[in-house]
């Protein structure tokens, strides 16, 4: 399809079964639905832009360059949704969000990228639902784990800058990793499951009651420098500081089990005296 394809609220663009393929060169609007009729069925996006205000559920997606001119820039933005469950951006591919987008799973190629531009990513798919083989921008964004059945964190390929766990069901860190910005706790627990996170110098934790970082093994810990701190919460790990002195280089370990009254297990503090 060469023009502009535009779905209208409550409308429906269908894939039929049998193995099709729509190969589509212009830019797509959706504000109804894109849907397929079975997992061969398959929806290849050469076109610039993608406005989506609507869902897509095609089970094979792809956004992808032709050969001869790769690295097009291939643009998504709209207050839609991907449930696809084979969503791949392929070889060649540079894709940018232009506004926070959410999607239920995605493989990234290799020699292709996804640029967050500092948007937010909601990821809903359950278990492990990012593969990244390619590159994976995320300065200043923030990827939320989203669903409604567990899911796993994916650390290959990814350096988060932010990550927000809003999942009833719970979500389980795979990994030891490290986060420069904010560790928000909306919904759900984040099960530590042994592993190790690093709170950078900038980073902090967010947690409220019923919703809260866990596990009876793991941790999560960071290096300040404190001087004469004044009822200070480092990172928001629960110990509350005041002090005449300049503590130097602290960290704080903080372990966590289902209690949010006793969250902080591990108060301790080991100082480097200036």
């Amino acid at each position: 399809m060469n023009n502009l394809l535009t779905i209208d609220t409550g409308a429906t663009f269908r894939i039929e079964a049998g193995g099709y393929t729509l190969i589509m060169n212009d830019s797509v609007v959706n504000n109804g639905s894109i849907a397929s009729g079975n997992t061969a069925s398959d929806f290849r996006m050469f076109g610039t832009h993608f406005m989506n205000n609507g869902t897509v559920s095609a089970y094979n997606f792809e956004f992808e360059s032709p050969q001869a001119a790769p690295n097009q820039y291939r643009y998504i933005q709209g207050t839609g949704r991907f449930t696809s469950v084979n969503l791949t951006f392929l070889e060649g591919t540079f894709a940018q969000l232009l506004s926070n987008h959410s999607f239920a799973y995605f493989t990234i190629n290799s020699g292709s990228t996804l640029d967050l531009n500092s948007k937010a990513m909601k990821i809903t798919g359950s278990g492990s639902p990012l593969t990244v083989n390619g590159a994976l921008i995320t300065g200043g964004s923030t990827i939320e784990y989203n669903g409604t059945a567990a899911q796993s964190t994916m650390h290959s390929g990814i350096s988060y800058a932010n990550m927000t766990i809003n999942n009833p069901a719970g979500v389980t860190v795979t990994q030891n990793f490290s986060l420069p910005g904010l560790l928000n706790i909306v919904s759900g627990d984040l099960e530590l499951n042994g592993k190790v996170i690093t709170l950078l110098g900038s980073g902090s934790l967010s947690e409220t009651a019923g919703n809260t970082v866990k596990g009876n093994t793991g941790y999560i810990t960071t290096t300040r420098s404190i001087n004469a701190p004044n009822a200070l919460n480092i990172a928001g790990l629960g110990a509350v500081i005041t002090s005449s002195a300049n503590f130097g280089l602290t960290s704080k370990k903080g372990t966590h089990d289902t209690d949010y009254t006793r969250r902080t297990v591990d108060k301790k503090i080991l100082c480097n005296q200036a």
